[in-house]
């Protein structure tokens, strides 16, 4: 008797299609070589719905019974985003909902996740909310603090509500320590409390938590979003010491902010956080400056994922040790108007970029820019690409996937009035689901666009630890500190941004440039740039697959991946938009998330001294002089290995072991250094020089746990 399998949705089909990517139902019965593959081909015709159960379905008659392993993959990336090793059909209609694999333990207002891995049952909490249906609560806080910066920055947000509706009737904020488990922070931890348009919440000349209604003990929100930063002194909350998440004997906070509100019934949400507390701030050489190439704030707001409001951003940015930070919103979500004036506009540019300059004016420290990540439509997806100081390009697609193809994106560019135009880099080019292949950088790099293509940004995100959890998006969760364990733990974690240097980058452009050169005497460079691609995501990143109630949990962080740019002072000034991108489009710049270490080159002799980015020119047989400096701190150890790389029109090699270091110790270099060579005679031409650095090499993966990546140096000896 054949069997007739409904896969069952959490939701109606209008619950689900903003949420739906195209997947594949794969069946492998458990005696036999072939599993059974459906494609669901037409949302709106094969997904089925059962309005009074406000659910769908999706059916497969006619299957053997049997016992099968069941896998539903993304057909955009390929991932089984849904394994089950053992679906019993026997029966004559079975039915497979999708549904939380772990139960509550703790009642209706707080509950946990269990992790089967977890040694000790981990204290009851939240994880910070994806983007749902309705109303949105999330708290966060920064994974690590300067040790120059003298506070914890936290913000509670509310999002997707009818003004009114929601009361807030309290913020709580509790530390951690071994001897005492968690106990309540008093109120002089609190140091300022700022509104959404930077009001200071004072009475008596001391800061309060929420401006309560007339008469009552609650808040009501009369904005949508709600939210506030506050600030903690961060001497305040206890330190612990110890391991976590790669980072070996450190210093960090561990705790918990509760927030109790009332819409209908009254509910309380606890959120764990650890925030690393380092004895010495990021290593910061002279005239450069730290910064994130990609980072969404709260104008990328879709049904799959929101950013972070621009003041938090700003806060944070000053709390890991950023000076400036490129706002690289989705061009989808500036396309879609949300006010009257919006719609006269007919998207949010305007609107975006003037959130941007108001909140330069509140943080002058940090130098926050309104760019840009453009989805390019390729067949039935999107491409992104990383638009700085372009006309905004829109995205009038319905599931965001591209209005408009490659070279019309160049096009249009270059075809805007006005000889200022501004640059663009490939972003994320190996991630799943938006590799770039030969056919696109084809068009990007067409010398029809000039210089407008520069380069790409191949480290993006930075991923030790992740794995999938299967959670409705009602559910509580604890701590994603008790969830991880070591079986989590990407070995290799740097495959993709290997890959990206190695094919996308050296063999795809740097390379073939230099045999450009020797045939037609111009060289064309090309540079790469680093940023964490987060969606607020201050602590750890929580990604939904709502259709299928499933969420991708990692340890990637705002402010985890950095780009150190080259800014000395220009007329008394540093922190300029002008001189930021001068220095991304002229590649004088380099990849961290760790160490620092970088080089400059000078021909003997000669005065000028030749950075990342420069090309040097001079003539044949001349010496080539060469210093090399590093910098690190405890937090992410000693430099272990160097690779100092020569590129030619023959290939790339290293020529590291050419250098003199016999100063230090075999394998350890210390925490900083510097080393002059002469490189004697030097005839090589075209070429350049770039350089990596690692520290905590994982012996088993070959690969440093923090590693630094340059730009090169070209060298033409004539």
């Amino acid at each position: 008797m054949p069997v007739n399998l409904k896969i069952k949705f959490n939701g109606s089909k209008s619950d689900i299609k903003p949420f739906w990517v195209p997947v594949a139902f794969e069946l492998q019965p458990k005696k036999a070589a072939r599993p059974i593959r459906v494609l669901v081909k037409d949302f709106e015709k094969d997904i089925k719905d059962e309005p009074r159960k406000r659910s769908c379905y999706f059916e497969i008659p006619n299957l053997p019974r049997g016992v099968y392993a069941f896998r539903v993959h993304d057909l955009y990336t390929g991932y089984p985003i849904i394994r089950e090793p053992n679906l019993e059909l026997k029966a004559r209609e079975v039915e497979y909902k999708f549904k939380p694999r772990f139960r509550p333990r703790f009642g209706p207002e707080v509950r946990e996740e269990i992790s089967p891995k977890a040694k000790k049952k981990p204290r009851p909490g939240v994880l910070k909310q994806p983007n749902t249906y309705a109303m949105d609560l999330t708290v966060d806080a920064p994974y690590r603090i300067e040790k120059s910066y003298h506070y914890l920055p936290v913000i509670v947000y509310i999002k997707d509500i009818t003004p009114g509706d929601v009361r807030i009737k309290s913020i709580d904020f509790d530390t951690y320590s071994e001897s005492e488990g968690y106990t309540s922070l008093p109120p002089e931890s609190i140091y300022k409390v700022l509104d959404r348009d930077g009001t200071k919440l004072e009475k008596d000349g001391l800061p309060f938590l929420l401006r309560l209604d007339l008469g009552k003990d609650y808040e009501t929100a009369t904005t949508d979003p709600w939210y506030r930063i506050i600030l903690l002194h961060k001497d305040k909350l206890k330190p612990l010491q110890g391991d976590y998440l790669g980072y070996k004997n450190v210093r960090y906070l561990q705790y918990q902010v509760k927030v109790t509100y009332r819409k209908l019934f009254e509910f309380s949400k606890q959120f764990v956080f650890r925030t690393l507390v380092p004895e010495f701030d990021l290593p910061r050489p002279e005239d450069w400056y730290y910064g994130d190439n990609h980072y969404h704030s709260d104008f990328t707001d879709n049904p799959y994922e929101y950013g972070g409001p621009l003041p938090m951003t700003a806060e944070v940015a000053k709390a890991v040790g950023f000076s400036w930070v490129t706002v690289t919103d989705h061009s989808y979500c500036l396309s879609h108007p949300k006010t009257p004036e919006e719609e006269e506009q007919g998207n949010r540019w305007l609107s975006y970029k003037k959130a941007v300059r108001e909140a330069n004016e509140r943080y002058k420290e940090i130098l926050l820019v309104a760019a840009e990540e453009v989805t390019v439509r390729r067949y039935t997806s999107g491409l992104h690409l990383l638009s700085f100081g372009n006309p905004f390009i829109e995205d009038k697609h319905p599931m965001g996937f591209g209005s408009l193809t490659m070279k019309e994106v160049f096009e249009r560019i270059s075809e805007s009035p006005g000889d200022n135009k501004g640059f663009l880099f490939a972003a994320h080019p190996v991630s799943e689901g938006y590799v770039w292949k030969e056919s696109d950088y084809k068009v990007a790099a067409d010398p029809e666009y000039g210089d407008l293509f520069v380069g790409l940004q191949v480290f993006n995100e930075r991923i030790l630890y992740k794995r999938i959890t299967q959670l409705s998006t009602e559910s509580y969760v604890v701590d994603p500190f008790a969830l991880f364990d070591e079986n989590d733990r990407q070995r290799p974690w740097s495959k993709e941004l290997q890959e990206g240097l190695r094919e996308h980058w050296v063999k795809r452009f740097l390379l073939p440039s230099l045999k450009q050169f020797g045939r037609k005497g111009s060289l064309k460079k090309y540079f790469i740039l680093a940023g964490s691609d987060a969606h607020m995501d201050f602590n750890y990143a929580l990604r939904p697959h709502p259709a299928f109630l499933l969420h991708y949990l990692n340890d990637n962080a705002f402010g985890k991946v950095r780009t150190l740019a080259y800014l000395p002072k220009q007329n008394g000034q540093t922190l300029r938009e002008q001189s930021l991108y001068g220095a991304l489009r002229t590649g004088k710049t380099l990849l961290t998330d760790g160490p620092v270490a970088l080089f400059c080159v000078r021909p003997e002799g000669e005065t000028k001294v030749y950075r990342l980015g420069d090309t040097v020119t001079f003539p044949a047989g001349k010496n080539l002089e060469l210093l090399l400096e590093w910098h690190s701190t405890p937090e992410f150890g000693p430099i272990e290995r160097f690779k100092l790389y020569l590129g030619t029109t023959k290939g790339e090699k290293k020529i590291s072991d050419q250098i003199d270091f016999s100063g230090f110790g075999g394998g350890n270099y210390g925490f900083q250094g510097q080393v002059k060579h002469v490189f004697p005679s030097w005839t090589e031409s075209p070429c350049y020089l770039r350089l990596e650095a690692d520290t905590t090499i994982d012996p088993d993966a070959d690969e440093g746990l923090f590693r630094c990546i340059t730009n090169p140096i070209w060298i033409v000896a004539e």
